[in-house]
């Protein structure tokens, strides 16, 4: 019964609800306007209503809404893949001029002089070895003349020295005095030949002189050797005569007288025997003396010769050292290009110019030598670069969009930071070098670097991604904020 009753309720209840729906009045679709709506120009339509009941958009908008968060969602998740995956080249940024490695080659004159000839101009490019002008050299050919006359000179003397010296019959002379074949080399050679000869001939008679007075000496020592024998003979005799005659007085068989004759004549014969010992004695001195003379004009004639050798020796040793300064100085008056390149600041322009000793004649900018870029980093960036990274040079006076950057190498860093005076902002000083890379892109595209020229530096500091670079400010903030004090 209950059942019953319950489906009896509900199929009034649908009843009733079929009633009212046919009873209400029928909704139109849309709203008559009589009136066109103002500040409309053009035509307009009718637009239904809005769908009644549950309130709900229509299906258009729902999938409109629908793409749009799936591009939203597409884009932040690829922009953030992006962001944390794909890698972006890190570098320093620093500006900088260029500067040339051995700097430009300064052309100077240590004597100057007077401008003879002059080859080149402002502009001129040159090559090494080049002629670039020319100085007077009457003065220093002239100087160079003389001394080389009085070395050739002094190689003559010293040639005879050392022939005086070992007592040689010839002079060995030089092989550069012969060779000059000069009169004044003839004149040399002459001069000293007859030089050698007379001293020769000088020192020979002298010798000469001694060994006659020692001949004769030794001649009258054996004058009086002979005497000296024969008065020994003598002397032999009568005292063998004498022991006679005293054997016979002593038998009173001969005169006293007799025998006193015969003592004095022995005694004469013996004093005289005397007389020449003494003077044997005295002839000996006098040999000893006469050799001692000998020996003292040798020593003198040997002692002079090396004296006057020496002085010949340190004659030449000063006039060699001479003539290698005058023939240096020869050779300056024509000034020879140092290095490869273009001449700039020329201060003479005519011939007979005078030049001040020590003066800047030119300078040249050398073409085959390493350029470098002084650039300014600054200090906070310090920590991210190393000696031997990688930088891309951009040269201010070449167009950017056609000229590619130069490739390059950091080569110093300074040990200091310093203080720019008009700024006072800090920085260190860097220097990069052109590679052989960087070089080939120069010439391939016709640039060329000149002392002075503004130039950016991007020294290469290694990848990171996009993400690393927005949250390494934050990741250092952090790092500083959640350390205790």
């Amino acid at each position: 019964m209950a059942n019953d009753n319950q489906r009896k309720q509900v199929a009034s209840q649908q009843a009733s609800a079929t009633d009212q729906q046919v009873q209400a009045p029928e909704q139109p679709d849309w709203e008559e306007v009589d009136e066109k709506p103002a500040g409309i120009d053009g035509e307009y339509t009718r637009q239904p209503p809005p769908p009644a009941g549950t309130g709900e958009l229509p299906t258009d908008y729902t999938r409109r809404i629908r793409t749009g968060i799936m591009i939203v969602l597409v884009t932040f998740v690829g922009l953030g893949g992006w962001a944390g995956l794909a890698p972006l080249d890190g570098a320093v940024i620093a500006p900088g001029q260029v500067l040339v490695d051995s700097q430009n080659r300064v052309v100077q004159h240590l004597e100057g002089g007077i401008v003879a000839e002059l080859h080149v101009r402002d502009g001129s490019r040159i090559e090494q070895g080049q002629l670039l002008l020319a100085l007077s050299d009457t003065r220093a050919r002239s100087e160079l003349e003389i001394v080389e006359s009085q070395l050739l000179e002094v190689l003559g003397r010293e040639a005879r020295l050392r022939a005086e010296r070992v007592a040689a019959d010839t002079i060995d002379f030089p092989g550069v005095l012969l060779e000059q074949n000069t009169e004044a080399s003839s004149n040399i050679l002459r001069g000293q030949q007859s030089l050698f000869e007379s001293r020769r001939e000088s020192l020979h008679g002298q010798i000469a002189i001694y060994e006659q007075r020692i001949s004769a000496l030794n001649q009258q020592i054996q004058g009086l050797s002979a005497m000296n024998r024969n008065l020994d003979s003598r002397i032999d005799s009568y005292r063998e005569e004498l022991d006679n005659w005293l054997a016979l007085f002593e038998q009173e068989l001969a005169d006293r007288t007799r025998i006193n004759e015969m003592q004095r004549e022995l005694f004469r014969l013996e004093g005289e025997r005397a007389g020449n010992d003494s003077n044997l004695a005295e002839l000996e001195i006098r040999i000893g003396e006469t050799r001692s003379e000998l020996l003292v004009t040798r020593q003198r004639f040997a002692e002079e010769v090396s004296t006057q050798l020496r002085e010949a020796q340190q004659s030449i040793a000063d006039l060699s050292a001479r003539q290698i300064a005058v023939r240096d100085t020869l050779q300056r008056t024509s000034l020879l290009a140092p290095a490869t390149g273009t001449v700039v600041g020329l201060s003479v322009h005519t011939i007979g110019a005078v030049i001040r000793p020590g003066d800047t004649i030119l300078s040249i900018v050398p073409e085959d030598q390493q350029y470098i870029v002084s650039a300014r980093v600054q200090t906070p960036d310090i920590d991210r670069i190393r000696l031997g990274q990688q930088a891309d040079v951009r040269l201010s006076a070449f167009n950017q969009q056609t000229h590619d950057i130069i490739n390059g190498e950091l080569l110093h860093i300074s040990a200091d930071a310093f203080e720019d005076d008009k700024t006072g902002e800090r920085y260190y000083e860097v220097r990069i070098g052109v590679t052989e890379q960087g070089r080939q892109t120069m010439d391939e595209q016709g640039m060329y670097m000149m002392a002075g020229m503004p130039a950016e530096v991007m020294i290469n500091t290694g990848e990171r991604t996009a993400l690393q670079y927005l949250l390494d400010p934050i990741t250092r903030m952090l790092d500083r904020a959640l350390r205790e004090e």
